[in-house]
């Protein structure tokens, strides 16, 4: 993957508030309207605080409030790192190998998703973590990929994936429950959704607020924190992430990409994350 679509601008640079809209899956398999979201009847019960249209989906039911809360808050804060498509990082980017797809309809066309890793001036190397006793298989496997209208569908998911996201001038640790991935096998635009523990958020946003001078503790930080936590739409337990009376207790996502083809490296071996900047350290 050569870079990540967060649903702020169009495909012609131009900003829209509702670009995440059109951005992940129907992860629930409902249609949350506005109204549904405001009585709650069908869905999780919220946090307090929370505004009543916060759980409202995108088109044709997406769930992704990834983009519908947290990126207009990156936006105010640093719009013009957001700007149209946003490069991976030289540390960290995603390999997806399509076993003898074709843009041809296939009902059988599985698939697997690679992590890749480097050090300033190395080669690309496959993270340890993500494969099967070091050999070029993957644990992230998508036995039911199909083709359908020349783009490849990963079917329903459910792996874990640790993704790491260039937000704001850091490198933002999401740890992902997959949902589904598809991508356009002539054109390489693709997008993935799935959904985000509230652990997983309070980590990633530790990480990109720390970066930016925001310490925990300081009105800023807990603001900023408090609110993408209020956004919280499904349960993770729960039978198609979703049961009434129970708390939300985690954040949909969905993302775009756009991806290129590469040589698979053969290198591998294990990874410790760096530690990251942490202004709130420095005297």
């Amino acid at each position: 993957m050569q870079s990540w679509q967060l649903g702020a601008y169009d495909a012609s640079g131009k900003r829209t508030p509702r670009g995440w809209a059109d951005l992940g899956f129907d992860l629930d398999h409902r249609l949350t309207t506005q109204a549904l979201s405001k009585s709650g009847s069908e869905s999780c019960t919220r946090l307090e605080g929370s505004p009543n249209s916060i759980a409202t989906d995108g088109r044709d039911g997406i769930d992704n409030q990834f983009g519908s809360q947290l990126v207009p808050l990156l936006y105010a804060a640093c719009p013009s790192t957001l700007h149209g498509n946003i490069p991976v990082r030289d540390s960290f980017t995603l390999l997806l190998r399509l076993d003898d797809a074709a843009t041809a309809d296939d009902p059988s066309a599985p698939g697997s998703l690679f992590v890749l890793r480097r050090s300033v001036g190395e080669d690309w190397t496959l993270d340890d973590a993500l494969l099967e006793k070091g050999e070029f298989v993957s644990k992230i496997r998508f036995p039911g990929g199909f083709v359908r209208d020349g783009r490849w569908w990963s079917g329903p998911s459910g792996m874990h994936l640790p993704l790491e996201l260039p937000l704001c001038g850091a490198s933002v640790p999401l740890d992902l429950e997959l949902g589904a991935l598809s991508v356009e096998l002539d054109g390489g635009a693709g997008m993935l959704g799935g959904f985000a523990r509230s652990t997983a958020i309070d980590a990633g946003l530790g990480v990109l607020l720390r970066v930016n001078g925001a310490c925990p503790g300081t009105s800023t930080y807990d603001q900023f924190v408090h609110t993408v936590i209020l956004g919280l739409d499904v349960v993770a337990d729960a039978p198609n992430l979703q049961e009434v009376g129970r708390v939300c207790d985690s954040l949909t996502v969905g993302l775009g990409f756009v991806a290129e083809p590469m040589t698979p490296p053969r290198a591998h071996g294990p990874f410790v994350r760096p530690e990251a900047v942490d202004e709130c350290k420095k005297p």
